[in-house]
Protein backbone atom coordinates (compact mmCIF):
# COMPACT_ATOMS: atom_id res chain seq x y z
CA UNK A 1 0.00 0.00 0.00
CA UNK A 2 1.09 3.48 -0.13
CA UNK A 3 1.71 4.09 3.71
CA UNK A 4 4.91 1.91 3.53
CA UNK A 5 8.03 3.88 4.27
CA UNK A 6 10.43 3.09 2.50
CA UNK A 7 12.08 0.78 -1.31
CA UNK A 8 11.96 -2.47 -1.75
CA UNK A 9 15.50 -4.63 -2.11
CA UNK A 10 17.35 -3.75 -4.79
CA UNK A 11 17.32 -7.61 -5.91
CA UNK A 12 21.29 -7.85 -5.92
CA UNK A 13 21.61 -10.07 -2.88
CA UNK A 14 22.61 -7.54 -0.45
CA UNK A 15 18.81 -6.72 0.69
CA UNK A 16 17.30 -7.14 4.32
CA UNK A 17 15.36 -10.32 2.86
CA UNK A 18 11.74 -10.75 4.38
CA UNK A 19 9.91 -9.04 0.94
CA UNK A 20 9.10 -6.18 2.82
CA UNK A 21 9.69 -2.07 2.24
CA UNK A 22 13.02 -1.16 4.30
CA UNK A 23 13.02 2.96 5.94
CA UNK A 24 15.31 5.37 3.48
CA UNK A 25 17.98 6.88 5.64
CA UNK A 26 19.94 10.00 4.77
CA UNK A 27 23.42 10.64 4.50
CA UNK A 28 26.41 12.05 2.08
CA UNK A 29 29.16 10.85 0.30
CA UNK A 30 32.26 10.65 2.81
CA UNK A 31 34.18 9.08 1.14
CA UNK A 32 34.67 7.51 -2.62
CA UNK A 33 37.21 5.73 -4.57
CA UNK A 34 37.38 5.87 -8.18
CA UNK A 35 39.58 3.03 -9.36
CA UNK A 36 37.67 0.66 -7.00
CA UNK A 37 34.44 2.12 -7.58
CA UNK A 38 33.00 2.48 -4.54
CA UNK A 39 33.06 4.59 -1.17
CA UNK A 40 31.39 4.95 2.35
CA UNK A 41 27.92 7.61 2.92
CA UNK A 42 28.05 8.94 6.60
CA UNK A 43 24.86 8.52 7.75
CA UNK A 44 23.22 11.22 11.10
CA UNK A 45 21.01 8.44 11.83
CA UNK A 46 23.24 5.36 12.36
CA UNK A 47 25.72 7.77 13.65
CA UNK A 48 28.30 5.45 12.11
CA UNK A 49 29.25 5.24 8.04
CA UNK A 50 28.07 2.51 5.75
CA UNK A 51 29.92 0.60 2.70
CA UNK A 52 28.17 1.87 -0.45
CA UNK A 53 29.50 0.45 -4.14
CA UNK A 54 28.33 1.84 -7.38
CA UNK A 55 26.32 -1.02 -8.53
CA UNK A 56 23.66 -0.26 -5.65
CA UNK A 57 23.22 3.23 -7.34
CA UNK A 58 19.54 3.41 -8.34
CA UNK A 59 20.93 5.61 -11.33
CA UNK A 60 24.23 4.33 -12.85
CA UNK A 61 26.93 6.30 -13.82
CA UNK A 62 30.29 5.83 -16.15
CA UNK A 63 33.30 4.96 -14.28
CA UNK A 64 35.17 7.98 -13.24
CA UNK A 65 32.06 9.42 -12.58
CA UNK A 66 31.05 8.77 -9.27
CA UNK A 67 29.48 11.70 -6.93
CA UNK A 68 31.69 13.93 -5.15
CA UNK A 69 32.55 14.03 -1.41
CA UNK A 70 29.65 15.99 0.24
CA UNK A 71 26.83 14.37 -1.80
CA UNK A 72 23.45 13.83 -0.33
CA UNK A 73 22.02 10.70 -0.82
CA UNK A 74 19.42 8.06 0.62
CA UNK A 75 19.54 4.85 0.88
CA UNK A 76 17.89 1.55 2.55
CA UNK A 77 20.18 -0.08 5.54
CA UNK A 78 21.49 -3.73 3.94
CA UNK A 79 23.75 -6.69 4.34
CA UNK A 80 26.60 -7.86 2.30
CA UNK A 81 25.32 -11.33 1.32
CA UNK A 82 29.09 -12.51 2.00
CA UNK A 83 30.46 -10.70 4.62
CA UNK A 84 27.31 -10.38 6.48
CA UNK A 85 28.53 -6.24 7.54
CA UNK A 86 25.94 -3.18 7.20
CA UNK A 87 25.87 -1.79 4.01
CA UNK A 88 23.89 0.93 1.70
CA UNK A 89 21.49 -0.24 -0.92
CA UNK A 90 18.72 1.32 -3.25
CA UNK A 91 21.04 4.34 -3.39
CA UNK A 92 19.73 7.26 -5.01
CA UNK A 93 21.37 10.76 -5.32
CA UNK A 94 19.37 13.58 -3.48
CA UNK A 95 18.43 14.42 0.20
CA UNK A 96 15.14 14.53 -0.09
CA UNK A 97 13.06 10.56 0.06
CA UNK A 98 10.79 9.82 -2.35
CA UNK A 99 6.75 10.55 -2.26
CA UNK A 100 5.55 8.50 -0.09
CA UNK A 101 8.56 7.10 2.05
CA UNK A 102 8.08 9.07 5.10
CA UNK A 103 4.20 8.12 5.10
CA UNK A 104 2.79 6.61 8.50
CA UNK A 105 1.79 2.84 8.99
CA UNK A 106 -1.16 1.53 10.92
CA UNK A 107 -1.01 -1.37 13.35
CA UNK A 108 -2.35 -2.36 16.81
CA UNK A 109 0.28 -2.79 20.20
CA UNK A 110 0.57 -5.77 21.64
CA UNK A 111 0.84 -6.07 25.10
CA UNK A 112 3.07 -3.26 27.31
CA UNK A 113 6.12 -4.39 29.00
CA UNK A 114 5.39 -1.86 31.91
CA UNK A 115 8.52 -2.49 33.62
CA UNK A 116 10.54 -2.19 30.78
CA UNK A 117 8.45 0.80 29.17
CA UNK A 118 8.25 -0.62 25.15
CA UNK A 119 6.06 -2.91 23.65
CA UNK A 120 6.05 -4.20 20.06
CA UNK A 121 3.62 -2.76 17.22
CA UNK A 122 1.50 -5.69 15.01
CA UNK A 123 1.55 -4.34 11.64
CA UNK A 124 -0.65 -5.02 8.48
CA UNK A 125 1.89 -3.68 6.30
CA UNK A 126 4.83 -5.57 7.41
CA UNK A 127 3.35 -9.24 7.06
CA UNK A 128 4.59 -11.68 10.12
CA UNK A 129 6.23 -8.58 11.61
CA UNK A 130 5.87 -6.85 15.32
CA UNK A 131 8.05 -3.53 15.40
CA UNK A 132 9.76 -2.41 18.46
CA UNK A 133 8.34 1.17 20.42
CA UNK A 134 9.53 2.50 22.91
CA UNK A 135 7.80 4.77 25.46
CA UNK A 136 9.50 7.69 24.30
CA UNK A 137 8.78 6.74 20.66
CA UNK A 138 5.04 7.68 21.89
CA UNK A 139 3.69 11.60 20.54
CA UNK A 140 1.28 11.80 23.74
CA UNK A 141 3.53 10.97 26.83
CA UNK A 142 1.54 9.05 29.03
CA UNK A 143 2.57 8.40 33.13
CA UNK A 144 4.16 5.08 34.27
CA UNK A 145 1.44 2.09 34.44
CA UNK A 146 -1.06 3.93 32.18
CA UNK A 147 -0.12 2.57 28.82
CA UNK A 148 -2.32 1.82 25.87
CA UNK A 149 -4.33 -1.30 26.31
CA UNK A 150 -2.96 -4.27 24.09
CA UNK A 151 -4.85 -3.94 20.19
CA UNK A 152 -5.08 0.02 20.85
CA UNK A 153 -4.63 1.14 16.88
CA UNK A 154 -1.71 3.19 16.32
CA UNK A 155 -0.04 4.72 13.17
CA UNK A 156 4.00 5.55 13.66
CA UNK A 157 6.67 6.16 11.11
CA UNK A 158 9.26 3.07 10.55
CA UNK A 159 12.25 3.86 11.50
CA UNK A 160 16.10 2.48 12.56
CA UNK A 161 17.03 2.27 15.96
CA UNK A 162 20.13 4.69 15.84
CA UNK A 163 22.62 2.81 17.97
CA UNK A 164 21.64 -0.84 16.58
CA UNK A 165 20.54 -0.17 13.34
CA UNK A 166 17.44 -2.38 14.03
CA UNK A 167 14.41 -1.33 12.90
CA UNK A 168 11.67 0.63 15.59
CA UNK A 169 8.80 2.63 15.32
CA UNK A 170 9.14 6.21 15.78
CA UNK A 171 6.28 8.95 16.50
CA UNK A 172 3.46 6.67 17.43
CA UNK A 173 0.16 8.42 17.38
CA UNK A 174 -3.43 6.80 18.64
CA UNK A 175 -5.94 6.58 15.96
CA UNK A 176 -9.58 5.87 15.95
CA UNK A 177 -10.72 3.36 13.34
CA UNK A 178 -12.52 6.38 11.44
CA UNK A 179 -8.69 7.70 10.42
CA UNK A 180 -7.23 4.42 9.32
CA UNK A 181 -10.85 3.93 7.27
CA UNK A 182 -10.03 7.51 5.76
CA UNK A 183 -6.40 6.27 5.30
CA UNK A 184 -7.71 3.31 3.17
CA UNK A 185 -9.97 4.74 1.42
CA UNK A 186 -7.55 7.41 0.06
CA UNK A 187 -4.90 4.70 -0.37
CA UNK A 188 -7.58 2.44 -2.16
CA UNK A 189 -8.03 5.77 -4.58
CA UNK A 190 -4.15 6.27 -5.17
CA UNK A 191 -4.56 3.05 -6.65
CA UNK A 192 -7.22 3.07 -8.76
CA UNK A 193 -5.18 6.20 -10.62
CA UNK A 194 -5.00 6.27 -14.52
CA UNK A 195 -1.60 7.81 -15.79
CA UNK A 196 -2.23 9.45 -19.59
CA UNK A 197 -1.76 12.50 -21.65
CA UNK A 198 -3.69 15.34 -23.05
CA UNK A 199 -4.01 14.98 -26.54
CA UNK A 200 -6.15 17.37 -26.93
CA UNK A 201 -7.48 20.36 -25.63
CA UNK A 202 -9.77 23.90 -26.19
CA UNK A 203 -8.88 26.84 -23.99
CA UNK A 204 -11.99 28.72 -24.84
CA UNK A 205 -13.95 26.33 -23.53
CA UNK A 206 -11.40 25.08 -20.72
CA UNK A 207 -11.70 21.15 -21.81
CA UNK A 208 -10.06 18.72 -23.57
CA UNK A 209 -9.75 15.00 -23.58
CA UNK A 210 -6.68 12.63 -21.72
CA UNK A 211 -5.74 9.08 -23.86
CA UNK A 212 -4.55 6.33 -21.68
CA UNK A 213 -2.48 3.29 -23.06
CA UNK A 214 -4.69 0.34 -23.25
CA UNK A 215 -3.17 -1.71 -20.23
CA UNK A 216 -4.02 1.22 -17.72
CA UNK A 217 -7.11 2.05 -19.13
CA UNK A 218 -8.29 -2.00 -18.84
CA UNK A 219 -9.01 -1.96 -22.54
CA UNK A 220 -7.19 -3.47 -25.68
CA UNK A 221 -6.74 -0.27 -27.37
CA UNK A 222 -6.32 3.72 -26.37
CA UNK A 223 -9.16 4.66 -24.51
CA UNK A 224 -9.99 8.69 -23.87
CA UNK A 225 -11.53 10.57 -20.82
CA UNK A 226 -12.97 13.75 -21.19
CA UNK A 227 -11.52 16.54 -18.72
CA UNK A 228 -12.17 19.59 -17.42
CA UNK A 229 -10.07 22.77 -16.07
CA UNK A 230 -11.81 22.64 -13.00
CA UNK A 231 -11.22 18.79 -12.16
CA UNK A 232 -7.57 19.72 -11.45
CA UNK A 233 -6.42 19.06 -7.94
CA UNK A 234 -4.29 21.99 -8.31
CA UNK A 235 -5.14 25.17 -10.03
CA UNK A 236 -3.58 25.88 -13.79
CA UNK A 237 -2.38 29.04 -14.75
CA UNK A 238 -3.39 31.14 -17.48
CA UNK A 239 -2.15 30.46 -20.71
CA UNK A 240 -0.41 27.04 -19.56
CA UNK A 241 -0.20 25.14 -22.54
CA UNK A 242 -2.25 21.44 -21.63
CA UNK A 243 -1.63 19.68 -25.02
CA UNK A 244 1.07 16.90 -24.33
CA UNK A 245 1.53 17.38 -20.90
CA UNK A 246 1.59 13.94 -18.53
CA UNK A 247 -1.25 13.84 -16.08
CA UNK A 248 -2.75 11.20 -13.97
CA UNK A 249 -6.84 10.98 -12.45
CA UNK A 250 -9.28 9.37 -11.37
CA UNK A 251 -11.80 7.76 -13.17
CA UNK A 252 -15.39 9.75 -12.10
CA UNK A 253 -18.88 9.70 -14.07
CA UNK A 254 -20.42 13.25 -15.55
CA UNK A 255 -23.61 13.97 -13.12
CA UNK A 256 -25.83 15.50 -16.45
CA UNK A 257 -24.70 12.43 -18.99
CA UNK A 258 -23.63 9.85 -17.17
CA UNK A 259 -20.82 8.92 -18.95
CA UNK A 260 -17.09 8.56 -18.25
CA UNK A 261 -14.90 11.26 -17.03
CA UNK A 262 -11.47 12.32 -15.45
CA UNK A 263 -11.63 13.99 -12.07
CA UNK A 264 -9.09 15.14 -9.56
CA UNK A 265 -6.69 15.78 -12.35
CA UNK A 266 -2.80 16.16 -11.44
CA UNK A 267 -0.26 17.25 -13.01
CA UNK A 268 2.92 14.72 -13.58
CA UNK A 269 6.50 15.03 -14.28
CA UNK A 270 7.69 18.36 -15.47
CA UNK A 271 4.55 19.83 -15.51
CA UNK A 272 3.53 20.09 -12.50
CA UNK A 273 2.27 23.74 -10.87
CA UNK A 274 3.10 23.20 -7.31
CA UNK A 275 4.86 26.35 -6.40
CA UNK A 276 3.43 28.20 -8.72
CA UNK A 277 2.12 32.10 -8.59
CA UNK A 278 0.23 33.87 -10.49
CA UNK A 279 -3.16 31.81 -10.57
CA UNK A 280 -6.38 33.02 -12.46
CA UNK A 281 -9.83 31.94 -11.76
CA UNK A 282 -11.32 28.79 -13.46
CA UNK A 283 -13.26 28.94 -16.42
CA UNK A 284 -16.77 27.84 -16.61
CA UNK A 285 -18.67 24.40 -17.79
CA UNK A 286 -20.60 25.91 -20.65
CA UNK A 287 -20.12 24.23 -23.74
CA UNK A 288 -18.65 21.40 -22.03
CA UNK A 289 -21.40 18.96 -24.02
CA UNK A 290 -20.28 19.70 -27.22
CA UNK A 291 -16.60 18.14 -26.44
CA UNK A 292 -18.24 14.87 -25.57
CA UNK A 293 -16.97 12.04 -27.32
Amino acid sequence: GARRAGAPSSGNGHGLGGGFLAPRLVGVIDEWNEGKACGFIKCSELQKRLFAHKEDFVEPFEDGQGPPVGTEVTCVLGQDAKSGRQRAQDIRIGGDAAPGESQRLFGTLCDFKVDKAYCFIQCTDLPGKKVFAHKSDFAEGFADGEAPPAGTLVSFVHGLDPKSGRERATDVRLESQEALEAQQAQEAQEEQRLYGSITSWKDEKACGFIEVAGDSAGQGKPKRFFAHKTEFAEPVPEGFAFAGAEVSFVKGVDAKSGRERAVDIRLEGAEGVEGMEGIEGMEGMEGEAKLEP
